[in-house]
């Protein structure tokens, strides 16, 4: 989280970062041995998208113009990714 604030990352985008690495966490920690680094990520990505929608509705409207604009970026960013492990990933992990 330090290393978030220090390069001064919005809430919206730790946010996603922090679902993403402790969906990496509770992998490791739980055994769980995904078949691929695209299976990983793809699960990790997923459960960073997840925490994005889960935030628009919490907040009901309550959004700065900036924060609205960044979570459509980040959001439609992971949707749309042409990278294989991280894009393709989370296509097949929804």
């Amino acid at each position: 989280m330090v290393l978030c604030q220090e390069f001064s990352f919005s809430l919206v985008y730790q946010g996603f970062l922090i679902a993403h690495e402790m969906m990496h966490a509770w992998m490791n920690l739980s055994g769980y041995e995904p078949k691929s680094e695209e299976v990983e990520e793809g699960i990790s990505q997923v459960m960073g998208h997840m925490w994005l929608e889960c935030e628009v509705s919490s907040r009901n409207g309550r959004w700065s113009h900036f924060e609205r604009k960044l979570w459509e970026f980040i959001k439609f960013q992971v949707e749309v990714s042409h990278c294989p492990i991280y894009g393709d990933g989370f296509r097949k992990g929804q």
